[in-house]
């Protein structure tokens, strides 16, 4: 893996000023430098991670600029940024695999591909359970914000007839 070509990729929810891709940026710059890479291009998204790939018109750009410039590396904060659906995700992983781009995952301080530019054998292992941690997350936050909506529902019923 001789070419130190990357790109990053950040993603947050929501558009307002309460999330920012901001840490991720900054953080995958700082890998970059410290690894001597050179960043050709940053892509940053402000949607749910729970829409399908085609939904995700940055992420379908940044796979897109990745293939079309010889892009060796794909850097992101960590694997959720990808997406939280987890066939979502293993077919975006699927699709930089096929054309030989590594995935770096700060978090985990995962490589998809090894120096020798070849899948370990614990990548599909430890991919298929970060997405599934994932897709589990955010049905996580999905049921605490139903029970939050439930229970604020039953508050203002109970002012109301007061």
């Amino acid at each position: 893996m001789g070419d130190k070509t990357a790109v990053i990729y950040a993603r947050v929810y929501s558009t307002g000023e309460r999330q920012s891709t901001e840490r991720q940026v900054k953080d995958l710059s700082d890998y970059a430098l410290y690894r001597q890479m050179d960043v050709r291009k940053i892509f940053e998204e402000h949607i749910s991670g729970a829409k399908k790939n085609e939904e995700r018109p940055v992420l379908c750009q940044t796979l897109e600029y990745c293939k079309q410039n010889g892009i060796s590396t794909l850097l992101v904060s960590e694997l959720s940024r990808m997406g939280r659906n987890a066939f979502e995700v293993l077919a975006s992983v699927k699709e930089l695999l096929d054309c030989g781009i590594n995935l770096y995952i700060q978090k985990e301080q995962f490589n998809l591909l090894g120096e020798d530019g070849k899948p370990s054998l614990f990548a599909p292992i430890m991919l298929a359970t970060l997405s599934t941690c994932a897709q589990l997350e955010r049905e996580n936050i999905t049921f605490r914000l139903q029970s939050i909506a439930r229970s604020e529902e039953r508050r203002v019923g109970k002012e109301c007839r007061s």
